[in-house]
């Protein structure tokens, strides 16, 4: 009799943990897809005109960062600490900035920080469906190929930015693709960052071209081991040699001017690089600190109050707080060879991207970042304190 109470009560006990596990998985996978509409959301405030993409963008994110704020862990203690960091930014605005300029800093940290820190952690803690996530892929990929062939100026492309922000939604595509791939343990293949690569060509910024071709190769040499990945790359290594040698690739890209300012300006950037001066000659104890106000200033009037680098533009909005952001990103660069050597090629690859343009820091995308180097520090408080996570990274 006290056996078949303990059955009845066994199998009471596993019916609601069943329930349990069914609602803790639906709400996973619901964040999941909501993840999936912001990023979907974020690539149409850049491809359309439509103001509703934006306004939904700022809903989905406020959605997940006041979700993951209420479900904070002990061990999460880094999402505070990025908290403190942009307090500090908001309170340096009412010291440094106009009165106009307030808000608009004020606008930025809201939307774009908090809500980056929200997806974040998000895409840490819940499934991303990758079938989705491929599906948003190369329906970017389709639409700028179709504009290729229509013969479109890349420059015309985006209606809020200029040609070189095409490489940037493709590069945070394609990573954030690997990502979802990577977490569902499916096969990684060159053939997502041979289409980026291709379409950097064809929007000619010379940053989204070494970024993307540095993907290119962090990936075949991280997947060379790979049958499929060995076979993909004899394959584009006997069409690049056979387009050479019919002449096609001289006619692409010496007679079409696309690899033009390649040849004249190299990597230089004269625009760049009087930026950069100009900023650190104007820096003083309280522009240190607190950053500065690119409105107030007739030098970057001409550029359009665009720093044309992304750390400075980090720097201008929160000061000195900009400085242990920036530490932080390197050591997790430093800490993603040891643990995950895949993301520390998209780690780089970002970085790299972020210092030539303001593509990061108050951006959609933002989060892709966080969420890289947040994952190596969260990995080693799982091990040092025997937490089991949901992310499970293994070292490759």
């Amino acid at each position: 009799m006290q056996t078949s109470y303990s059955e009845k009560t066994l199998s009471f006990l596993t019916r609601v943990q069943g329930i349990f596990d069914f609602k803790v998985s639906t709400r996973d996978q619901i964040f999941g897809f909501l993840l999936l509409l912001y990023f979907f959301c974020s690539l149409c405030t850049y491809t359309t005109e439509s103001k509703y993409f934006n306004y939904l963008t700022i809903i989905f994110g406020l959605v997940a960062f006041i979700h993951e704020l209420f479900h904070i862990e002990n061990q999460d203690l880094i999402f505070y600490w990025l908290f403190s960091l942009i307090i500090f930014g908001f309170l340096s605005s009412f010291f440094f900035y106009d009165k106009g300029s307030v808000a608009t800093a004020t606008l930025s940290i809201i939307k774009y920080f908090l809500i980056n820190i929200g997806m974040a952690f998000v895409l840490l803690r819940r499934p991303v469906q990758w079938q989705a996530m491929y599906a948003i892929f190369l329906l970017l990929c389709v639409y700028l190929f179709f504009m290729a062939f229509r013969g479109e100026d890349p420059d015309n492309i985006l209606p809020k930015a200029s040609q070189n922000y095409i490489s940037v939604l493709l590069i945070m595509t394609t990573v954030l693709l690997y990502i979802s791939l990577e977490r569902a343990e499916k096969r990684i293949t060159i053939i997502p960052a041979l289409l980026t690569l291709i379409l950097c060509l064809w929007a000619m910024g010379r940053s989204g071209i070494i970024s993307s071709a540095i993907l290119l190769l962090g990936v075949a040499f991280m997947k060379r081991y790979d049958t499929r990945n060995r076979l993909y790359l004899k394959i584009l290594l006997f069409a690049v040699i056979l387009l050479i040698l019919t002449g096609v690739l001289e006619t692409l890209f010496v007679e079409g001017n696309y690899l033009i300012r390649f040849a004249h300006k190299g990597l230089e950037s004269s625009a760049r690089e009087s930026i950069l001066s100009y900023y650190v000659n104007q820096l003083d104890l309280s522009s240190l600190l607190f950053g500065f106000d690119p409105y107030r200033d007739n030098f970057l009037r001409s550029f359009l109050f665009n720093y044309h680098c992304s750390f400075l533009n980090l720097h201008s909005l929160i000061g000195f707080a900009a400085f242990p952001m920036i530490i932080f990103l390197l050591l997790s660069l430093c800490k993603s060879f040891i643990y995950n050597r895949l993301y520390s090629i998209f780690i780089i690859v970002i970085l790299f991207r972020a210092f030539t343009d303001e593509v990061l820091f108050f951006r959609n995308f933002d989060f892709i970042l966080y969420y890289l180097s947040i994952s190596m520090w969260i990995r080693v408080a799982s091990t040092s304190r025997g937490k089991i996570y949901r992310l499970n990274m293994v070292p490759t």
